[in-house]
């Protein structure tokens, strides 16, 4: 049922978030104005997407003293992976230079050939889309991703790349990277979870230059997550206005919060000397094995209607050393950060282009997923190309394109963009 006039009378702390986020209200506002479902929010204080990371132990072994700020210095320094003993085990021959998985967004690789936004090919409702002043674009269709398959062709004939990265799960990459085998990857949030106790070995890239000397990076379009239907009241309710004030009621403190989201204090978390939060990773509850098991037991966990902010997250505390590092390397890769209008919002189009969009990625996705390995591990040439962007006409990216730009104007307009 709408909630619109609900949140007005009886939900005080949604329309806070609402007037203090208006990314959070477009995302909550459907195409007729209404709002329908309320959502969870999880601010993180910061919208740090993927970075890449490069072993500086291996660059020691190989005589490199100097990280790659283009795309030629990486090419540069993955052959000397290659060629040396990098990680230093006497086997010149085991060195995997660069690995990524099959779920990899590659927007590392895509920016400095001037492809990026929040197109990247895994993404859900917006695969291979760019926004270049205001106006959508398939980046699959323009020289600059020619470019791009060239390059990571090179990368590939020449054994510089995992030949296994177009099919591997993470598990794949976990175990090479916990046996020294991995030199360089991207990685979404801590290298530790790629490469184990090795992560200290592990220092990250800032954005390669593209052919301008420019750096672009492209961060989490949130910071943190926005679930804009994680709480909705069917036609069937007799008390509809009764399941508002509950989620507002959820959502009335901090306490609140602390004990729906991550359960009780003193069993999933506890208060350090100055106050702040601390999950307990040790001495847990009997019969838990771990903090994910406690909290998701004891609580809802993400899947509740929790609304944090940047003001509940200023609250725990930041004491583990893979935390301190996390938060170390935001503000220098923020600094290079797309401005917000070259992403498409999160939010929420009418159902009919929903589903017809829904169809077009599919087709969209099959066959990109398949022309982009094959361009990549097999080569690309003018005559390929050219096929390529006849045979990609096929699957309606105009129909595409018209969808997405118009949910992309109504989202400004929502936004005062």
């Amino acid at each position: 049922i709408d909630l619109t006039n609900l949140i007005d009378q009886y939900a005080p702390n949604i329309k806070a978030m609402m007037d203090a986020n208006p990314d959070v209200k477009a995302a909550m506002t459907s195409m007729d104005g209404k709002i329908y479902g309320l959502p969870y929010v999880f601010h993180t204080a910061t919208v740090q997407g993927h970075a890449g990371f490069f072993s500086e132990e291996w660059m020691k072994n190989v005589g490199i003293d100097k990280v790659p700020e283009t795309t030629d210095e990486l090419y540069d320094m993955l052959v000397a992976f290659k060629e040396q003993d990098a990680n230093g085990n006497g086997d010149p021959s085991d060195e995997i230079p660069f690995s990524f998985g099959k779920k990899e967004t590659l927007t590392g690789l895509l920016a400095p050939f001037g492809i990026y936004g929040n197109g990247s090919p895994d993404n859900i409702d917006t695969p291979y889309l760019n926004v270049k002043d205001g106006k959508v674009t398939f980046y699959p269709i323009e020289d600059s991703y020619y470019q791009f398959l060239q390059y990571m062709n090179k990368l590939y004939r020449e054994g510089l790349i995992d030949p296994n990265s177009f099919v591997q799960e993470e598990v794949d990459i976990q175990a090479k990277g916990k046996e020294g085998k991995v030199g360089t990857l991207w990685v979404g949030s801590y290298i530790d979870i790629m490469v184990g106790d090795r992560g200290d070995e592990y220092e990250y890239f800032l954005p390669l230059e593209n052919a301008e000397g420019k750096r672009t990076y492209v961060p989490n379009k949130f910071s943190g997550d926005v679930n804009p239907n994680r709480f909705i009241v069917t036609k069937n309710c007799e008390y509809p206005a009764a399941m508002v004030r509950l989620y507002d009621y959820l959502n009335s403190s901090f306490e609140n919060k602390l004990l729906f989201d991550w359960g009780p204090e003193g069993e999933a978390w506890e208060k350090t000397e100055d106050g702040k939060i601390l999950r307990l990773n040790a001495d847990l509850p009997e019969g838990f094995s771990s903090y994910a098991e406690v909290r998701h037991t004891l609580s809802m966990g993400v899947l509740g209607p929790i609304l944090w902010d940047d003001a509940d997250q200023a609250e725990f505390a930041i004491t583990n050393d893979r935390d301190v590092e996390y938060y170390a390397r935001r503000d220098p890769l923020m600094e290079y950060a797309i401005d917000d209008k070259d992403q498409i919002p999160v939010g929420q189009d009418t159902v009919e282009n929903s589903q017809e969009a829904a169809v077009l990625i599919t087709e969209i996705r099959t066959y990109m997923d398949n022309f982009q390995s094959e361009a990549i591990m097999k080569g690309i040439d003018d005559a390929k190309w050219q096929k390529h962007l006849e045979d990609v006409q096929k699957y309606d990216i105009t129909r595409y394109v018209e969808i997405k730009q118009a949910f992309y104007d109504r989202m400004m307009e929502l936004l005062g963009g």
